[in-house]
């Protein structure tokens, strides 16, 4: 198959998201639904269009050397790469440039890979959410306070009175609130706190690029958050309290 390079290291370095998922099974275009081992962090995201359709499930051992890989023989987004699956392979070339073979895996044996009912499971809750635009702005501020306070978890907090507030830092040490606007629960009796692992949620906000279409889903006390800008499903699940 033949594939632009800067439209295939995009989706790829949307599912690495920063190493969170190293190891995964892409099917048809390049579709992916995985989460971590821990099962903080899901993503699902169809494949690309235009693309010829994978024949069979391929396990990518490494992700971000996969990535790594597609620009080996060139640095110009628009090139073509060819691409081939063979003996257990994945065959990437570039014409008169060269061919790297990296290993896959077995598709059956990659942990990170979420079985279709969970995955149906998981879209069902947020899709009985309440999503809400998330600007630039406060993803800016998001990272900005993280990266100065670093802090090990963010706390959620969904008040009627003050919206949704995500508290940067532990209120015995310093700390931040970023509010996010328009977003205040529906009932009162919908107030609640949720804790995320900052990393996690560091590196999802890493990857959003279209901030017109950008937004956050909430589901309610102690279940998932998502974040969708138009090209990929992050499924944030809280942490427990203390």
């Amino acid at each position: 198959m033949i594939v632009q390079r800067r439209a295939l290291v995009e989706h790829l370095r949307h599912i690495y998201c920063e190493g969170q998922l190293g190891e995964v099974v892409l099917r048809g275009q390049f579709a992916c639904t995985a989460f971590t081992v821990d099962q903080q962090l899901m993503l699902d995201t169809e494949g690309l269009e235009g693309v010829e359709p994978l024949s069979a499930p391929l396990g990518i051992l490494d992700l971000g050397l996969l990535v790594k890989t597609l620009k080996a023989f060139g640095e110009d987004d628009n090139d073509d790469l060819v691409i081939e699956i063979s003996d257990h392979r994945i065959e990437i070339s570039e014409e008169g440039r060269g061919t790297i073979r990296l290993l896959t895996g077995d598709p059956d044996t990659v942990p990170s890979t979420m079985a279709p009912t969970i995955r149906e499971q998981f879209l069902e809750v947020l899709g009985e959410g309440t999503a809400v635009a998330l600007p630039q702005s406060v993803v800016e501020a998001l990272v900005k306070t993280h990266n100065l306070l670093k802090p090990a978890n963010i706390r959620v907090r969904r008040t009627k009175k003050a919206g949704t507030v995500f508290q940067v830092g532990d209120d015995g040490a310093n700390y931040a609130d970023v509010v996010l606007p328009r977003a205040k629960p529906r009932t009162k009796a919908g107030e609640y706190d949720l804790i995320l692992d900052a990393q996690k949620l560091m590196a999802v906000l890493g990857q959003l690029s279209d901030f017109t279409a950008s937004q956050i889903t909430f589901t309610g006390e102690e279940s998932l958050v998502g974040i969708w800008d138009g090209a990929i499903n992050y499924i944030l699940s809280p942490q427990a309290e203390g």
